[in-house]
């Protein structure tokens, strides 16, 4: 399956993403903010970034900004409770290929990455 990594801020929601991505078969790598998470993400290469907005230190709007201005081409999903529409448009502007809304529901999740990871 695919390698994912998880960057928020929140150690329980971090647990909560794992214990879905690794029952779907996916192999998580960890984050806790959108340093860490570029850094991460370029030193693993994972084949999907999964994200939290409302970090402190760096947000998921600033992993977003970094990884495209890098060139990145891994598919990033915003995973949040910022349901506000100019935060979903931003976050589609900044090259987010998906968003889905916390709590995070096993099912939610699920059909995301089965719109992203084909």
């Amino acid at each position: 399956m695919a390698t994912i990594l998880v960057v928020d801020d929140s150690s329980f929601q971090r647990k909560h993403l794992r214990k879905i991505l690794e029952a779907l078969g996916h192999q998580v790598l960890e984050a806790s903010d959108g340093n860490e998470g570029v850094a991460e993400a370029c030193k693993s290469l994972p084949d999907l970034i999964l994200s939290d907005l409302l970090m402190p230190t760096a947000d998921g709007f600033s992993l977003l900004e970094k990884m495209r201005n890098r060139g990145g081409k891994i598919p990033i999903l915003v995973v949040s409770s910022n349901v506000q529409t100019s935060a979903r448009e931003r976050c589609t502007e900044l090259g987010a290929k998906g968003f889905v809304s916390k709590p995070v529901q096993a099912k939610a999740l699920t059909e995301a990455l089965g719109d992203i990871l084909v």
